[in-house]
């Protein structure tokens, strides 16, 4: 196993998507050649929104890559509990390797194929990207 990126975050969004959804993306065709992907911990804490980790753990238990994840383990909710254990059944299964669609189109794939189907992930929010995060 290697870590094939830079470390997201469990403080800011922009940086986990750029750190991992890109590394995903990108890394993913060399999975299983030399190495298994490791695109980073999935972060679950109160300062990244659960919509968007909520698609981050969708992506990364059903990618075929592994799956790490960093809890804060004060701030889990019920619902989170119910994602990370959906999401920890998915990775312990052998999935068919996902495949970013538009790879070509953006440096954070938004269109994925997850066990032959076609899925779209909206990576970046309803306020867009924060260039200048606090």
């Amino acid at each position: 196993m290697q870590r094939t990126g830079d470390d997201t975050s469990g403080r800011d969004w922009n940086r986990a998507r750029k750190m991992g959804v890109n590394t995903l993306g990108f890394r993913l065709p060399q999975h299983r050649t030399f190495f298994l992907v490791d695109p980073d911990c999935t972060p679950v804490t109160k300062s990244v929104p659960l919509a968007m980790t909520r698609q981050w753990l969708v992506v990364v238990a059903r990618s075929g890559a592994v799956l790490f994840i960093s809890v804060d383990p004060e701030s889990v909710t019920a619902e989170e509990k119910g994602l990370l254990k959906t999401a920890l059944t998915a990775a312990a299964r052998i999935q068919p390797e996902a495949e970013p669609l538009d790879w070509m189109e953006t440096t954070s794939p938004e269109c994925w194929r997850l066990g032959g189907k076609a899925e779209r992930f909206m990576w970046f929010g309803k306020e867009g990207v924060d260039f200048f995060p606090k």
